[in-house]
């Protein structure tokens, strides 16, 4: 596989981030010369992962796509068109520093394995995969035609734009990064000396018409929200939507924009659960009818139109 280099040199940087469940530790190096995340073991399920479905009013829910010998999976996204969905996963006693690129059809048929990485996104025309190498903490865009690879920079939870060739990934712990892939534009959602947050969480959302990304930020003296930026950045467009008592691993835009669903612990349940806020009311945060309350539910994507939600659940 031939890899083309497009990095430079950054300062060290050591953040810490929950992903999948579990919280990991990862090091920018400022050299990048190898440096590999180690995750601890992960302990066996109960019930492993798979995909379930809900209608959009929380009746319902089944199991749709088992994914073979994978027992976690996350970072669950399907494709623009809405034929794929992609996710990464690991097999029974491997840590999530083991994690494979994974894609399927809606149905679980045709499950595809794209290689080591976390968080792939196919690009609209599918020819394409972003995603973060756990070797040295960059996001990569792979060529699936030729097998060619791009190392953008050091970052992490890329996500593809459902409408563009532009990507969305976190540097530093704290800015977000949108890239056109064609232009080879760099931009900050927030400015250095401006941003309302000291840090942003990763496995942020498009909307569907890629004009907004929806993120988790903390503000300084640790108060963290989910807010609604303008893609072009936030002196376009910026609101908070809802604060957060605890980390999201998961944020997903309603096709509509007037909703977003996100993986969290609230309200006392027993793991982690899939709740809902409306953008237009400002409400608090509903959690989604439908689901085992000894689930933890750590993904989700809304499907057909908007209809249906696609989550991952696992059992302890």
């Amino acid at each position: 596989m031939r890899i083309r280099d497009l990095t430079r040199p950054v300062a060290a940087v050591s953040l810490r981030f929950s992903y999948g469940g579990a919280f990991v530790a990862v090091s920018f190096l400022a050299a990048l010369a190898g440096g590999t995340v180690h995750g601890q073991g992960l302990p066996v399920l109960k019930t492993p992962s798979a995909v379930y479905e809900i209608n959009e009013d929380g009746t319902g829910w089944k199991k749709v796509v088992t994914p073979g010998e994978f027992s976690r999976i996350g970072s669950l996204r399907p494709t623009s068109d809405g034929a794929r969905l992609c996710f990464d996963g690991v097999k029974a006693g491997e840590a999530w520093s083991d994690a494979m690129l994974l894609s399927c059809r809606m149905d679980g048929s045709d499950l595809q394995v794209h290689g080591h990485g976390a968080m792939p996104n196919l690009s609209p025309d599918g020819k394409r995969l972003s995603y973060c190498s756990y070797d040295d903490q960059t996001v990569r865009i792979r060529n699936l035609e030729d097998q060619t690879e791009t190392v953008v920079e050091p970052g992490w939870g890329v996500q593809w734009s459902p409408v563009s060739n532009q990507i969305a990934y976190v540097v530093g712990g704290g800015s977000v990064v949108v890239r056109d892939l064609e232009t080879s534009e760099r931009r900050t959602l927030f400015p250095a000396d401006s941003s309302p947050y000291d840090s942003v969480s990763f496995n942020m959302a498009w909307s569907h018409d890629g004009r907004q990304i929806a993120v988790q930020g903390r503000r300084p003296g640790g108060v963290r929200e989910i807010a609604v930026v303008d893609a072009q950045g936030a002196e376009f467009g910026f609101r908070p939507v809802s604060p957060m008592s605890t980390v999201s691993n998961f944020l997903a835009f309603h096709p509509s924009g007037r909703k977003i669903a996100f993986q969290a612990y609230l309200k006392g349940t027993k793991g982690p659960q899939i709740y809902v806020v409306d953008l237009d009311q400002r409400n608090e945060p509903q959690r989604l009818a439908g689901q085992p309350a000894d689930f933890d539910n750590v993904g989700a994507a809304w499907v057909d139109g908007g209809r249906k939600l696609l989550v991952i659940g696992q059992q302890r």
